[in-house]
């Protein structure tokens, strides 16, 4: 699973064999530097408590065609945050696309974007609503621009688990 520090205010890994949609749990407020990076995600949700994505946090991530970011976030701490992400096309924003603008620093001249990063679509205004999977039920999480009709809707992996009569 994902790895947290000891408060599970910061996310420290994410492990490359999670399903295709990934949702950080609500209460991380930093992702860390390169976290998700070369991971086989198409979308990740990141929860609204999230303030800090740190530097190439999404570095090569070759199959990464989604993502929403709640407008919580105040400050990327790092420089190619999406770098290589070749497929990335709608990044979802929670706040404006002012608010999206002031994150980045003028002089640094890898943001917006990296060199190598992908142009993608920011869709300022946008929502997200997940509804958690358990071990009996599927989840989902629907993600709905503010400002056009772009939305999308995924489904989250019933939980499963794996008890066993034997321990090492």
């Amino acid at each position: 699973g994902m790895l947290f520090s000891k408060d599970m205010k910061k996310l420290v890994q994410v492990p490359d064999t999670l399903p295709s949609t990934v949702v950080i749990p609500d209460g991380v407020e930093r992702i860390e530097d390169y976290v998700l990076e070369t991971g086989q995600y198409t979308t990740v949700v990141l929860p609204e408590s999230v303030q800090s994505i740190g530097g190439a946090a999404f570095w090569q991530t070759p199959t990464l065609k989604q993502i929403y970011i709640p407008g919580s976030l105040t400050e990327f701490t790092g420089s190619s945050v999406f770098q290589s992400s070749y497929r990335l096309t709608d990044v979802y924003f929670g706040g404006t696309a002012q608010q999206w603008e002031a994150l980045f620093n003028p002089t640094d001249v890898t943001w917006p974007p990296s060199y190598s990063a992908p142009e993608f679509h920011l869709h300022a205004g946008s929502t997200a609503t997940v509804v958690p999977a358990s071990c009996a039920s599927p989840g989902s999480v629907t993600v709905c621009c503010g400002q056009c009709d772009s939305s999308f809707t995924e489904v989250l992996p019933t939980l499963s688990h794996n008890f066993s009569s034997s321990y090492t």
